[in-house]
């Protein structure tokens, strides 16, 4: 269900910050800055707007609720065939470069011609 008028790297940039959000976070940082900065980003990718409004709804920052909730509010939501692994594995990024991903996304969305417009 990817988007296919987002350019590939701001798709990926979306699921490494929804990845960091769900799994590297002892401190908060990471998670409060995304909460902070994304609320009003419009994920080019469904399946990356689905997961991050579970997040709110969750509200925490803890890797273990995250993982066990995760699948579940997704179902709940009508997409019960989403690969959970995908945001719950092993981050590929460490937390100290996450926020500059995030700011990055947000500024893609401030670039945006039409807000109807997948194109930065």
């Amino acid at each position: 269900m990817e988007s296919t008028k987002a350019p590939k790297y701001i798709v990926e940039t979306e699921r490494a910050v929804l990845q960091a959000m769900c799994t590297v976070t002892p401190n908060r940082a990471v998670w409060d800055e995304g909460m902070r900065l994304l609320r009003s980003y419009r994920f080019r990718d469904v399946i990356h707007q689905v997961v991050f409004d579970a997040l709110c709804e969750m509200n925490t920052h803890k890797p273990d609720i995250i993982r066990e909730q995760l699948l579940v509010r997704l179902m709940r939501k009508g997409f019960p065939d989403v690969d959970v692994s995908l945001f719950l594995g092993q981050p590929n990024l460490p937390a100290k470069d996450v926020e500059p991903l995030i700011r990055a996304l947000c500024a893609t969305a401030s670039h945006r011609k039409d807000p109807e417009s997948s194109l930065p």
